[in-house]
């Protein structure tokens, strides 16, 4: 138990009230007090959380179990308190809503060391009830690991499975229902007015609880009522039961008519009830009774009137007006008012007129004003009990549903509905009428009314992960032991899984879980495999064939289950003989699919490696021996399976062989010892000697009938099958994805235990942000520690600096690769006619093939004739033969005369091979890289001799046409070698285009994997880049954030880059065709940055990004200034210019005395070709950006990578910012500049990963050092970050800029600057391609490699200086003075439309917005902005002020735009271009204009027909029970779209405003969640929705438009984790994130292109709003009261209790605003301290303008305030 002791003093004192004697032994019936307790505390429905509940649980267990005397009795209490609890619903409920199932998994966890093994039981008993009513994520999450790795829990391992496996049959009854406690219960309808003429339907499921009166006062008079319609004076009708039959009574004014209908009913089932009366006017009318969709009984009854209706009525229409209305209707009860002194009250009268209210359960309750036919009957029971009838206004999505207030079926209407009522649409004590939507026809529910809304296994296991964690239970928590239980019942219940939803088991193949499920089923210990799982895997079988046809699903149960002999060789011959028969079955009624797609070869791969009668030397593969080591079988069981593996050959093939069959059995037979082969030879030679033409001949089967059918092969033409697709045997299959199906499964083993996770590792994710920061991490799953990497500092190792590491391709060398270990067998196989022997490494990829493949090991010989390897097999091109050499010595030759070569383009995706076809034989060939092979292909097709001249040799031209591509030459557009440059690598390869998708296919010796592809669609950005020093590189920047940087052939570039934009990407913009200074002109990148529209952090990555700085080369790293040279103070004034840099001097320059020696040494260097230089470092190189980044990976790895391994001597390492700074003034060695990392990720100055660093005098290095100003990493970061933002920087910044991208780069400005550096680091000093020699030029690249480079220059003139924000005011402030006076008039004339009420949108009640008068005359508010303007020109001066005090007056005080008493809240105001879109709690929509009225004042036009029309409304009914804050529950898309959550029936709709008429349903979206959907989010693009829902699933889904023009959703992640339901959702596009928040107390952080999860947050409150800033923090709101304030990567920046409730929140730059009871306040993001504050009232949302400058706030009272210039653009 997790609860302190000191928890429980209420339960330990009302155990003593209860319990005199606390030494007492207690008996069984001393419990008779805790039944009465539970039963009473169910009954009233309290769960935890209340006062004055009591943890029920913790008394019995805790407190009273452990007084018995012995464990028998406690054994008989446990299931005397299950019987009660399987007996009773509403305890079941209490139950499941006060967590029993969590308490009693935490009670058996603490009490199994004991020897109550029949009461853990009996505890387990209580958890699989409570978990068939009604289970949790978090309480399935906990039984899955209990299962899975908890050593308390594997004594129960097969109970806790069979508990699964029932959790996963199909219930009975619906998942939501009313329970009726038959106490206080029922529901009160509305008065009928007009009952049905022509015949009424009622139905509904209903379970019977019990028959026994529950007030115990006369089961004789008690008759339960299911519904009663009467007036006044008794008319009407009535339904009851008694003796459990039911009862149909009638009422009319000449007398009372009642028939029972004759089937019993039965407590505690589930019955599908229809009662159907029909009207016939010349015979008597008949009321009918359906039970589970068939007729039971049907009887004459007269059908209910309340009055004599005319002739015209009987015809069929209503009653007339003088129809007495029924006003006394009932559900689940009579009228009779429930009295608690019944129990006195004798006489027969009272007892007569008692209250009959209904024990049981009821589902969904309609009522159609028309008597169905039997048949529609039948169609919705088939519907099951889940039906909620909703439907789309076009009646596409379902056959059977709701419109409005019809119901159909099968598309057809069936009768309109006079009520209908669900469990779901329900608040509080009121039950919504779906069928109206109108308040008047809503049903009022009494006391012991309870709605529950169960969920089953099926329904929640997406939230832990969905069925792939099913397979998890087919292993061990450790992967190295095998799993000591009978997979079976695992079977069974994954079988149960897919039966009720089979998506989920096509989810299962496409996430390779049936790969898995047969990588863990080969580690169960033999003795576990038993023919129950044989039966198992046979109905899983015939289920995927069922569902899913001989697809590839079936196909992966067979290769990776059925037929994968590794999990069956070492069971007992009984199972493996039932396991053969059943595929013998499948062999015969499948016998073509097996053929081609298991395959002759598989079966005999089988025999040789798992069925051999003789042991002989396995073929040399990659199998590992101990899983193929089998049990010991005696020889007729070895016979018998061989004789049944022999026969399915022989079935599918019926005695006809292929070509390639032939082959492999020819293959088998020459491997194999006689012994092994005989019973081969004896079943298949007669089909073989008909291959062969030779069927008339009898031969004996001995030795010499395998030698005389290798004979036959040897001389017999190939003729290949057409089009057979290739396969790899499954043996050898299996055996070679073994390796990378175990990471798998070890993956989904760490998701199942992510919560308890002890150490998380973490790593830079390479995705950018617009502003091209890299901010998140994420998870790092292979990591190193370093141990033994740290230096001491007395070390006399000689080791590199941080400025002169060099970058060495981390390729292996040729003479590396030949020290690598060599899996051939050192004996070579001698050359036999006609083929050469394949390489075993090749026989896992291939091995299919007869032995004719040549090894990849060898090469081709140049024309030249000069090897180009050391390697000692090779082949020579001579003439038309291709010769096979070893050591010089020839071993085969082909005769390529008529041969035709080409790629084998689909069969061997992780080899290089080809085909060589001659007219004798078809021969697989190797390459050692891409390159190679294409240098094959082109020379053999050369030498290749035809009739007449070679139209290869006679146009070389054609060579470039003809040479096969990797990729189909139809699709190819362009081609070219390259490489592609990594931050720590360059890989060689090859480039390929198509009209889709950009591929890269790597080259040789290299560790990556084979190749990359990018969509041209996803293309944003090129850029001309240079590398080593070369102008022949590119960086492609894509929509999802990522770049790539290819360097190419000098003369490639421009061609790519030419035949890229000619493809016409959707979303690119070409800069690769411009030159950096056009592109500064056509983006208006200097002229935004002087005007203050972009800040300059912006300002600077733009320049570094157009001088060529990219994160992919770490020697072109951006590079950014140091700002602050005061690191010694306690605070920091940002306001005194003392405090920062000189950034017209570089940092060389910084220090005069440094300078002087500068200086000298400038002026004495002579050096005939080396130019002069100051520095001999740069301020930019590899070096200096791992020296910052060393402790964030991947970074510590390239760090070590560049330093031999080790890190460098402690005191040269980057441990203190002080002493960093310090040493760029005083070491002559230091003239670093910073990287963008020092102004936005403070994680790169922390050693999370716990990294040992070494030792310096001050101690161990850990993390970096902070300057006494800066208490943390984040907060050093914005306060550089601002320190770079103002004012004094923007002032001189462009001094800065002038140094390193402008006129002082370089020439006679940089040398008087003294900001000259080594001529190697300047781009164009030098042709590298015209240094012949190789030494030289090696020699050349490494210093450029190793000295750093400087950007290309972008300004040759002074650049300009940035804008002061006094000359911005200057400029606006007449402007915006004017332009808001000019509204005044135009303000006036639109408020006049105010001044009259509007009429009521709802029928029959007055609406709350019939007041919508507003307060406020255009007169007033003509001088209410008058003032505020005089107002904004006294506070413009503001606005300058630097420091980030609070400047209140900058912005206008609230404007009340709508200003009317209302009584219903705004609960959601949106905003679009010139419109407001606002949405009241009961449904009622104003869609406003905001209009510019010149550049800066806006007008308001309020929506006039807000109050009146009844097309502007749309259906809402959010249940608090459900939906924990309404700001999450709408979003607005494209404009014209308002999408709405909350809804009862699970859907999630889809609006049309269509100013300023109408609100039409476009889209109503069903089946997207389990539950109510609680909050949306949608990205910035609008291109992806979020949806969240009560059954804890997070799905994000592309948002597009459908060819109807309606907006249309496609699954792109389903996001899991969450215990509990989901509050509030954000997603932001720019920095790829989603992030959800849940009742678990926890926010969840995902990606939102690729749907990986990162990290989970935990509160002590629940999430109500959660906001992502656009700088990188996450903004919660918890309980409405905690506001806690996250960086991006999970660290607490802070937190705050505030005084009032908050309802909503919202983020601009680096303030959040807050709207609640105190009206709106403005907050620091980075301390949550106040900024400003506006009293304008309790405020339900809060919503920012287009401009994003004012702020609209939706008040309590429905009014409508709005902020002008919240957010004034000069702030910037």
């Amino acid at each position: 138990m997790n609860k302190s002791i000191t928890i429980y003093d209420r339960e330990d004192a009302y155990v003593s009230s209860q319990v005199d004697d606390k030494r007492k032994l207690l008996h069984l019936d001393d419990f008779s007090f805790y039944w009465d307790k539970i039963s009473s505390e169910a009954r009233l429905g309290k769960h935890d959380g209340q006062e004055d509940t009591l943890d029920l649980f913790y008394v019995f267990f805790e407190k009273l179990l452990p007084r018995c005397r012995d464990a028998s009795t406690r054994t008989i209490l446990v299931k005397k308190l299950n019987g009660l609890i399987f007996n009773t619903t509403y305890i079941k409920g209490y139950c499941s809503e006060n967590h029993w199932v969590r308490k009693a998994l935490n009670y058996l966890e603490s009490h199994t060391e004991g020897k109550d093994r029949d009461v853990n039981v009996e505890v387990l008993t209580l958890v699989q009830i409570i978990s068939l009513f009604s289970i949790s994520p978090l309480e399935l999450k906990i039984i899955f690991l209990a299962i899975h790795g908890s050593d308390w829990a594997k004594p129960y391992w097969h109970l806790f499975v069979q508990l699964l496996q029932r959790m996963a049959l199909p219930r009975e009854g619906p998942d939501f229902y009313f329970d009726f406690n038959g106490l206080d219960s029922g529901m009160m309808l509305p008065s009928v007015k007009r009952w049905p003429v022509r015949g009424y339907t009622f139905f509904s499921w209903l379970r019977i609880e019990s028959f026994e009166d529950p007030l115990q006062l006369d089961d004789a008079t008690y008759h339960p009522r299911l519904y009663s319609f009467l007036s006044d004076d008794g008319h009407g009708l009535e339904v009851y039961m008694v003796n459990k039959q039911v009862v149909i009574k009638t009422i009319t004014k000449h007398k009372e008519e009642i028939q029972i209908m004759k089937p019993f009913l039965e407590t505690k089932k589930w019955y599908f009830v229809c009662i159907s009366h029909q009207y016939h006017r010349f015979t008597r009318s008949e009321v009918s009774l359906y039970l589970d969709g068939k007729l039971c009984d049907g009887k004459p009854l007269a059908y209910p009137r309340t009055d004599l209706q005319t002739a015209t009525d009987l015809l069929g229409k209503w009653a007339s007006d003088d129809t007495q209305d029924l006003s006394r209707c009932h559900l689940a009860n009579n009228d009779e008012i429930v009295d608690p002194n019944y129990q006195v009250l004798l006489t027969q009268e009272h007892r007569r007129k008692r209250p009959q209210p209904f024990y049981g359960q009821m589902g969904a309750i309609l009522l159609l004003e028309d008597a169905i036919p039997p048949s529609a009957v039948a169609k919705i029971y088939e519907l099951g009990a889940n039906l909620t009838p909703r439907m789309n206004d076009d009646l596409t999505d379902t056959l059977t549903g709701q419109k409005g207030s019809l119901f159909y079926l099968d598309r057809k209407v069936l009768a309109k509905i006079m009520f209908s009522y669900n469990p779901k649409a329900s608040d509080r004590m009121m039950c919504m009428d779906t069928a109206s939507g109108l308040t008047k026809n809503n049903a009022t529910k009494m006391g012991g009314v309870k709605e529950w809304s169960t969920r089953s296994i099926n329904q929640v296991i997406d939230s832990i992960g969905g069925i792939k964690t099913v397979v998890t239970l087919f292993g061990p928590s450790n992967s190295s032991v095998e799993m000591s239980h009978d997979p079976a019942p695992v079977f069974a219940f994954l079988l149960a899984i897919a039966q009720h939803d089979p998506d989920m088991f096509q989810e299962l193949y496409h996430c390779q879980g049936l790969q898995i499920m047969g990588y863990l089923l080969e580690r169960i210990h033999p003795e576990h495999i038993t023919e129950d799982t044989v039966t198992r895997l046979d109905q899983l079988g015939n289920f995927v064939i069922k569902s899913f046809g001989e697809g590839d699903i079936f196909l992966d149960v067979l290769k990776n289950v059925l037929f994968n002999c590794a999990i069956w060789v070492r069971a007992l011959p009984a199972v493996q003989v039932k396991l053969f028969a059943i595929l013998t079955t499948y062999c015969h009624k499948w016998p073509h699919l097996i053929r081609t797609e298991i395959g002759v070869e598989s079966i005999l791969d089988i025999l040789h490696y798992f069925y051999f009668t003789t042991p002989e030397k396995p073929r040399k593969v990659h199998l590992q021996q101990s899983l193929i080591q089998r049990k010991s079988l005696i020889a007729t069981d070895t016979l018998e399976l061989r004789q049944s593996l022999i026969h399915m050959i022989s079935v599918i093939t019926e005695g006809q062989f292929r070509t390639e069959e032939v082959m492999v059995i020819m293959k088998f037979l020459r491997e194999s010892v006689l012994e092994n082969s005989l019973d081969v030879l004896e079943a298949l030679h007669r089909g073989l000697l008909v291959y062969f033409d030779k069927a008339d001949q009898r031969v004996d089967v001995d030795r010499k009938l395998a030698a005389y059918l290798m004979m036959l092969w040897s001389a017999h033409p190939v003729k290949p099958t057409p089009n057979l697709p290739r396969r790899i045997s499954i043996p050898l299959g299996v055996a070679y994805n073994r390796e990378a199906v175990g990471k798998k499964w070890r993956r989904l083993l760490k998701n199942l235990h992510r919560e308890n996770e002890q150490e998380i590792y973490w790593k830079l994710d390479d995705t950018e942000n617009n502003k091209r920061m890299r901010r998140r991490l994420k998870r790092q799953y292979n990591y190193n520690l370093y141990q033994g990497c740290a230096r001491s500092s007395n070390s006399n190792v000689e080791v590199l600096t941080e400025d002169s590491f060099v970058v060495v391709n981390n390729a292996l060398s040729p003479e590396a690769a030949d020290t690598l270990p060599n899996w051939q067998d050192d004996h070579r196989k001698k050359s036999k006619r006609h083929y050469l022997w394949l390489s075993e490494e090749v026989a896992l990829t291939y091995a299919l093939s007869e032995p004719q493949e040549m090894t990849k090991e060898g090469f081709l010989v140049k024309k030249s004739g000069k090897l180009q390897s050391r390697k000692v097999r090779y082949f020579v091109l001579s003439n038309s033969k291709l010769e096979y050499k070893w050591e010089g010595k020839l071993l085969s030759t082909i005769d390529l005369q008529g041969a035709r070569v080409w790629k084998n383009e689909e069969d061997h995706p992780t080899e290089y091979c080809f085909h060589v076809e001659t007219p004798h034989r078809l021969y697989y060939l190797y390459a050692e890289t891409r390159l190679e092979m294409e240098e094959w292909i082109r020379d053999i097709k050369i030498a290749i001799p035809s009739q007449g001249p070679s139209p290869y040799s006679e146009n070389p031209d054609l060579l470039d046409e003809v040479t096969l591509s990797f990729l189909p030459s139809s699709q190819l557009i362009y081609k070219t070698s390259c490489s592609l440059v990594l931050p720590m690598d360059i890989i060689e390869g090859v480039l390929e285009l198509t009209s889709t998708h950009l591929y890269f296919w790597a080259g040789k010796n290299t560790h990556h994997i084979k190749h990359w592809q990018w969509s041209i669609d996803q293309l944003a950005t090129i850029y001309r880049r240079t590398f080593l020093l070369r102008n022949t590189a590119i960086e492609l920047f894509m929509t999802d954030r990522t770049n790539i940087f290819f360097n190419l052939p000098s003369h490639e570039t421009t061609k790519l880059i030419a035949k890229i934009a000619g493809l016409h990407p959707p979303q690119m913009v070409n800069h690769a065709s411009m030159s950096p200074d056009k592109i500064i002109a056509k983006l208006k990148l200097t002229s935004r940055w002087v005007e203050r529209k972009i800040s300059n952090f912006e300002y600077l990555m733009e320049l570094n990004t157009l001088a060529g700085r990219t994160y992919n080369d770490l020697n072109q790293y951006p590079v950014f200034p140091w700002i602050i040279s005061d690191y010694t103070s306690a605070t920091l004034d940002l306001n005194n210019p003392a405090i920062y840099r000189d950034l017209s001097k570089p940092v060389g320059a910084l220090e005069p005395n440094r300078l002087d020696m500068y200086l000298d040494r400038y002026k004495h260097f002579d050096d005939p070709q080396i130019p002069k230089f100051h520095y001999g470092t740069h301020y930019s190189s590899a070096g200096a950006v791992l020296f910052y980044l060393m402790r964030l990976e991947p970074f510590t790895s390239y760090f070590l990578h560049l330093n031999g391994g080790k890190f460098d001597v402690p005191e040269r390492l980057f441990y203190s910012l002080p002493i960093m700074w310090d040493g760029c003034l005083t070491n002559n060695n230091n003239v670093k500049e910073l990287i963008p990392e020092f102004f936005y990720l403070p994680e790169f100055l922390v050693n999370n990963s716990k990294i040992d660093f070494g030792w310096t005098k001050e101690g161990k290095i850990n993390d970096v050092t902070l300057p006494p100003w800066a208490s943390s990493p984040e907060e050093f970061v914005r306060i550089n970050r601002e320190a770079l933002e103002s004012e004094h920087v923007s002032a001189h910044l462009n001094e800065w800029i002038d140094l390193i991208f402008g006129f002082k780069q370089r020439g006679e400005e940089a040398e008087k600057s003294a900001n000259l550096f080594f001529y190697l680091t300047y781009p164009g000093m030098i042709d590298i391609d015209s240094i012949s020699d190789p030494i030289e030029k090696k020699s050349i690249e490494s210093q450029i490699l190793n000295f750093g480079q400087c950007p290309n220059q972008l300004f040759n003139k002074p650049h300009p200086k940035r804008l002061t924000i006094e000359e911005i005011r200057e400029r606006s402030k007449n402007l915006f003075i004017r332009s808001i006076t000019s509204a005044f008039t135009a303000m006036n004339t639109a408020l006049e439309t105010l001044q009259s009420p509007s009429p009521s949108p709802l029928t029959g009640s007055q609406s709350a917005h019939s007041s919508l008068n507003s307060n406020l005359t255009g007169s007033t508010m003509g001088e209410l902005l008058e003032e505020e303007a005089k107002k904004a020109e006294k506070a413009y001066p503001d606005l300058t002020a630097s420091s980030p005090a609070p400047r209140r007056q900058a912005a206008l005080e609230p404007v009340p735009l709508l200003n009317a008493k209302m009584t219903q809240p705004l609960i959601s105001v949106m905003c679009h271009a010139d419109f407001v879109y606002l949405i009241f709690w009961d449904g009622a929509v104003a869609i406003n204009s905001f209009t510019s009225n010149g550049k800066a004042s806006k007008l308001f036009e309020m929506d006039r027909s807000l109050g009146g029309n009844r097309q502007k409304q749309i259906e809402v009914l959010i249940s608090p029970e459900q939906v924990q804050n309404t700001n999450n529950s709408f979003v607005l898309a494209d404009g014209k779209y308002v999408v709405s959550s909350g809804n009862w029936d699970n859907s999630q709709k889809v609006y049309l405003f269509q100013a300023p008429n109408t609100v039409k349903l476009c889209q109503n979206f069903v089946h997207l969640h389990s539950d109510t959907i609680t909050c949306l989010g949608i990205s910035e693009t609008e291109g992806e929705l979020v949806s969240a829902s009560a059954d804890g699933q997070v799905k994000v889904w592309d948002f597009g438009m459908s060819s109807n023009g309606f907006p249309a959703l496609k699954l792109k992640h389903n996001l899991s984790g969450h215990s509990g339901k989901i509050t509030c959702v954000d997603v932001q596009y720019d920095e790829d994130l989603v992030i959800s928040g849940s009742t678990d107390k926890t926010c969840r952080i995902f990606t939102l292109q690729k749907g990986r999860f990162i990290r989970t947050l935990k509160f002590k409150g629940i999430p109500e709003r959660v906001r992502l800033s656009t700088e990188g923090s996450i903004i919660t709101l918890c309980s409405s009261v905690y506001l806690s304030v996250h960086s991006l990567n999970g660290n607490l920046v802070t937190h705050r209790k505030v005084t009032r409730r908050v309802n909503d929140i919202l983020v601009k730059d680096e303030v959040v605003v807050t709207g609640g009871e105190e009206g709106v306040i403005v907050r620091y993001i980075h301390n949550l301290e106040e900024k400003s504050r506006h009293d304008i009232g309790p405020v339900r949302c809060l919503e920012l303008s287009s401009d994003q400058r004012a702020l609209f706030a939706g008040m309590e009272s429905g009014e409508l305030y709005i902020i002008p210039n919240l957010f004034p653009v000069a702030s910037i």
